[in-house]
C-alpha cells in the first residue's frame, strides 16, 4: 500500500495505474494481508477515472468479483461516479462526488478528479461556444450560479 500512497502523494496517477495493473494479477494468485482488496480496487477505478481512461474503468468493473462489489460501498460510489462520466452527467458527476463521505485516501483523489473535470469542461467550453447562459456554465462546472458569475 506504500507504493500506491507514494504515486498519490506526487500525484503520479499513471504510476498509479501501472503500479495496479501490475499487481492486480498478483493478487488474484496468491493471498497478499499487506493490502485490503477494497482499498486496492477503490484506488484502481479511481485511478482510471482521474487518467480519463473511461473503457478500462468499465472493463476493471465488469472484471471485480461480486464478492469485492458487495463487500465495498466506498467501490459502488466510485463506480457510480464512472457511470455518471460515462454518461457524460457532469451535474450528476459533481453530485456524487460532493455527496459522499469519502476515506482519507479516497477524499483527496475525488476532489482531484472534480478539479481535473471542472479544467476539463472550462477548457471545452471556451472552445466550443462564443455564447452560453450562466447555468448551463454552472451545470458542466458543478458550480452554483453565484459562483459562476464571480
Amino acid at each position: 500500500m506504500e507504493a500506491i500512497k507514494g504515486h498519490i502523494a506526487n500525484r503520479d496517477y499513471t504510476g498509479l495505474v501501472n503500479f495496479c495493473e501490475e499487481l492486480e494479477p498478483q493478487l488474484a494468485l496468491t493471498q497478499n494481508n499487506t493490502i485490503s482488496l477494497e482499498d486496492f480496487y477503490n484506488t484502481f477505478l479511481l485511478g482510471y477515472l482521474l487518467e480519463q481512461d473511461l473503457p478500462s474503468a468499465r472493463f476493471l468493473w465488469k472484471r471485480l468479483g461480486d464478492n469485492v462489489k458487495g463487500n465495498s460501498k466506498e467501490l459502488r460510489s466510485i463506480w457510480d461516479v464512472g457511470v455518471a462520466l460515462w454518461q457524460r452527467d457532469y451535474d450528476n458527476t459533481y453530485k456524487l462526488i460532493d455527496s459522499n463521505t469519502w476515506s482519507p485516501v479516497i477524499a483527496p483523489l475525488m476532489e482531484q478528479l472534480g478539479e481535473n473535470l471542472r479544467e476539463r469542461m472550462l477548457a471545452l467550453l471556451s472552445e466550443a461556444y462564443s455564447s452560453i447562459t450562466i447555468d448551463d456554465v454552472g451545470r458542466y462546472l458543478g458550480l452554483p450560479r453565484e459562483k459562476v458569475l464571480l
